[in-house]
């Protein structure tokens, strides 16, 4: 379903259809999910969640980060929003749209991330996310690290085995220039 939607602009449809599969297949699971769409030409990210935990945004100019969702308006009917996917239910999905600039970074994470416990049973939360996310600068790759260390530190083992542990970290730029070859490949 992912690959055939790979072309469809709006996640919240990619949700909807892939959670309505979800339910009719009998299977009986519960997933959550992200989708990002980011388009250079305008600089335009935007952001659906089923579910997920909400992902980070830092801006380049401020030097700050901040949770990567914006308030939404309710939806014209009421009902279920964001719910995550294959429980049986069909809710509507939000979006959040950005503007970007190069420099601007991303990062998303599944609730393994914030689920880490550490010996004495406190999860490493958001506290700890933005621990690392407020630290020094650097790099993705020196951010990414930092966090893997800080999971591996708060856990106090060297394997994370709770759950599903993964995290995004990306930083935007302006891509290739357009030429008139993009169009027509």
């Amino acid at each position: 379903h992912l690959r055939r939607s790979v072309d469809v602009i709006d996640e919240r449809k990619v949700l909807g259809r892939l959670n309505r599969r979800l339910n009719e297949s009998g299977v009986g699971v519960m997933t959550t999910a992200v989708l990002a769409t980011y388009y250079p030409p305008r600089r335009r990210l935007t952001v659906s969640y089923a579910g997920h935990p909400t992902g980070w945004l830092f801006r380049a100019d401020t030097g700050s980060w901040a949770p990567l969702c914006v308030p939404v308006p309710p939806p014209r009917k009421p009902g279920l929003v964001d719910l995550p996917m294959g429980i049986g239910f069909t809710p509507t999905y939000s979006r959040h749209r950005f503007r970007v600039s190069p420099g601007d970074r991303m990062l998303l994470f599944t609730d393994g991330v914030l689920e880490t416990i550490s010996p004495d049973d406190t999860p490493f939360d958001t506290r700890g996310l933005e621990t690392v996310l407020n630290g020094e600068a650097g790099t993705c790759d020196d951010i990414a690290r930092r966090l893997l260390a800080a999971l591996h530190a708060h856990a106090a083992c060297d394997e994370l085995v709770h759950d599903d542990v993964t995290f995004l970290l990306v930083e935007f730029d302006d891509g290739p220039p357009a030429a008139l070859w993009h169009v027509f490949k």
